[in-house]
C-alpha cells in the first residue's frame, strides 16, 4: 500500500476509525456521494488530515479497496477439505464484520458502483 505512509504510521485505533469512516459512508452512498467532510467527522479527524494522509478521495477509495482485498485474501488459507473451508470462512466473516462493521456494505457497493475505475 504504497503512499499511504504518515496513514500506516497512525496508531491501530486512529487507522480503524479512519477505515471504518471510509467503509460505512462509501458503502452507505458510493463514490460520488460520499462526502469527505462526513467521513472525516465520523473518523474525529479534520478534512484537512484526512487529505494529508490521502492525497485525495480517489486515493482513499483505492486504499479502502486494496485494504479489504489484502484482507479477504489474508484471511484465507489453502484448505482442501470443503466443509472445513465453510466452517473457516465463516468464522474469519464473523471475526472481520466485527472488527469492520461496514466491510460488507463498501464491497457490495463496490462491486456495484462504476463511478471510479480500480487497478489503476
Amino acid at each position: 500500500m504504497n503512499g499511504y505512509e504518515k496513514f500506516l504510521e497512525l496508531p491501530n485505533e486512529k487507522q480503524l476509525r479512519i477505515i471504518n469512516a471510509g467503509f460505512e459512508y462509501f458503502g452507505k452512498y458510493g463514490y460520488k456521494g460520499a462526502n469527505t467532510e462526513d467521513i472525516a467527522s465520523r473518523a474525529e479527524i479534520s478534512k484537512g488530515l484526512l487529505f494529508y494522509y490521502f492525497k485525495n478521495k480517489e486515493s482513499y477509495y483505492l486504499f479502502l479497496c486494496e485494504f479489504c482485498q489484502n484482507l479477504m485474501l489474508k484471511s484465507f488459507q489453502e484448505i482442501t477439505d470443503f466443509f472445513e473451508l465453510i466452517d473457516f470462512a465463516t468464522k474469519a466473516k464473523l471475526k472481520i464484520i466485527a472488527e469492520y462493521p461496514f466491510i460488507t456494505d463498501f464491497s457490495v457497493n463496490l462491486i456495484a458502483d462504476k463511478s471510479i475505475k480500480q487497478g489503476k
